[in-house]
């Protein structure tokens, strides 16, 4: 895709996720890209993961700071990020978003969109497994809304 966000550089970014307002709107054009081209393994998940049909509520090409995750549920701190055949030649860049994303109290499941597209409901057991755990440490909020 030509309008892609700029390369990731984790030592560009201040300690927070906090980005300038001219950023963000760039980041924010950049994700609705994203939504209007998902691959077929993002495709194909996501009819698995919208609405709340694993009990919480997902976001696809959810910003966050200066980046793009692929699935994020707020409420969870969960983020579902899948790695095509690109990922393959950014193993480092990857690792490095991951870490500013844990290291801001996110977990990051990394699936692979080959299995996605060769057994989709196996790909999805095993996010409701790590939903299912991780709703225990995240109780749902006073109004009872999973989103």
């Amino acid at each position: 895709m030509a309008d892609q966000p700029e390369p990731f550089d984790p030592d560009r970014l201040p300690s927070r996720l906090r980005i300038a307002e001219h950023e963000r709107q760039r980041v924010l054009t950049a994700a609705r890209q994203f939504r209007h081209a998902p691959t077929l393994s993002e495709r194909l998940l996501w009819q698995e993961l919208r609405g709340t049909r694993l009990g919480v509520k997902f976001r696809r090409q959810h910003p966050i700071g200066p980046l793009v995750v692929d699935f994020c549920c707020p409420r969870l701190h969960l983020i579902v990020e899948v790695d095509g055949p690109a990922h393959q030649q950014q193993g480092e860049r990857d690792e490095a978003r991951q870490r500013l994303l844990e290291d801001r109290g996110y977990a990051v499941l990394r699936v692979q969109a080959a299995e996605v597209e060769a057994d989709l409901a196996t790909a999805v057991e095993h996010i409701a497994s790590i939903v299912k755990e991780r709703a225990r440490h995240f109780p749902l909020a006073q109004d009872g809304r999973g989103g």
